[in-house]
């Protein structure tokens, strides 16, 4: 099946002709998240809605972005799809069934109180990913997928899901892997940019929201992390128990 032409004619969808396919869709949010406008070329769209990123490459990666895909096809087409700060509406396109690929988180400074930004520019990997005794929880707040992403791939079949964000996988000069804020130094403007992978999310039979999954961090392409079996439990914007 295709994209449905309804699906293509919401306010919030932007496709291409031909349709985008997987990789291209990758691409182009990554593309958002470093906020270059190369990710806008070629869309289709609401025309107001393609004008409001146009204006201001700011506004490209403050919200949320959405990757969907048609459900059936070896290389099947795919959309993009906007969202708020807060999240992107999958709910029509599973009625509609087609399958989240993906989504991105956002990237902002706005106030102290919401910024997104790591505290101080960079925080050491191992000092939110469980392995240190002293964890800097409110970091891992901000970069890991939260219990809601966990919980949403759960309660719809998602066998796969990515996370995409916007902070960079940097390493310091005694060869410690950081993750940085994408503006913190010129230099990261290349570095690679840190993607999660949620797998295998399966919701365990209780009366709260619980779930287990498999989680594999990116560098770019490349995969360094990956820890199976993390208990999850909730399903708001509270990080995960590693």
């Amino acid at each position: 099946m295709a994209i449905p032409a309804p699906i293509l004619e919401r306010d919030d969808v932007f496709h291409t002709v031909p349709p985008m396919k997987m990789d291209d869709a990758f691409a182009r949010v990554n593309q958002l998240e470093r906020r270059d406008a190369a990710a806008l070329a070629g869309l289709q769209g609401d025309e107001f809605e393609l004008q409001f990123y146009q204006d201001d490459a700011t506004k490209m990666n403050r919200y949320e972005w959405g990757v969907v895909r048609e459900a059936n096809g070896i290389n099947p087409d795919c959309i993009l799809v906007s969202g708020g700060p807060g999240g992107v509406a999958f709910g029509p396109f599973l009625e509609a069934g087609l399958i989240p690929l993906a989504h991105s988180h956002p990237y902002h400074t706005a106030t102290a109180a919401s910024t997104r930004a790591i505290a101080g520019g960079a925080v050491a990997w191992n000092n939110i990913n469980g392995t240190e005794p002293a964890q800097n929880m409110i970091e891992r707040l901000k970069i890991f997928p939260s219990a809601g992403d966990a919980y949403f791939c759960s309660q719809n079949d998602l066998a796969t899901h990515r996370v995409e964000t916007p902070y960079v996988v940097v390493f310091n000069p005694a060869n410690i892997r950081y993750i940085a804020n994408p503006d913190a130094h010129p230099a990261f403007a290349a570095a690679p940019r840190l993607t999660f992978q949620i797998n295998n999310a399966r919701a365990l039979p209780t009366a709260a929201p619980h779930t287990r999954i498999d989680l594999t961090a990116y560098a770019g392409t490349v995969a360094f992390w990956v820890k199976h079996d993390i208990d999850v439990s909730g399903h708001g914007g509270a990080g995960i128990v590693l």
